[in-house]
């Protein structure tokens, strides 16, 4: 009878444990889960907002090379024409920013990995 006790007290502490252990690793599941929606969501607001600033960019490129056409039939196209540069290059670099952050804010696709 003792034997049987001290056998069941063994397996039912075993259980406990192991209940503990699938607890602990729900827990950490969540974590990651949670993680994982908060990096999406950083992602879905970078494109946005990289869409939102690109669209008045490339309008101000646009018009930059417009300018600097007009410019050159113009009699102040030396004062002119650098000006315009200047402004078609920063666009050209803030939309480079805007390209080199969206790739490190990129997500790449959740590996499955075995336990």
């Amino acid at each position: 009878m003792k034997y049987l006790v001290n056998k069941r007290t063994s397996q039912l502490l075993k259980l406990i444990d192991e209940k503990k252990e699938l607890l602990r690793r729900e827990k950490e599941n969540f974590k990651r889960i949670e993680t994982l929606q908060k990096v999406g969501i950083v992602g879905l607001m970078s494109s946005m907002f990289a869409h939102e600033v690109r669209q008045p960019l490339s309008t101000i490129s646009c018009w930059g090379h417009v300018l600097k056409k007009l410019a050159g039939q113009s009699e102040n196209s030396k004062e002119m024409v650098p000006l315009i540069e200047k402004m078609v290059s920063a666009a050209s670099q803030a939309e480079k920013k805007i390209t080199d952050i969206r790739g490190v804010l990129r997500t790449q696709e959740p590996k499955l990995e075995k336990n």
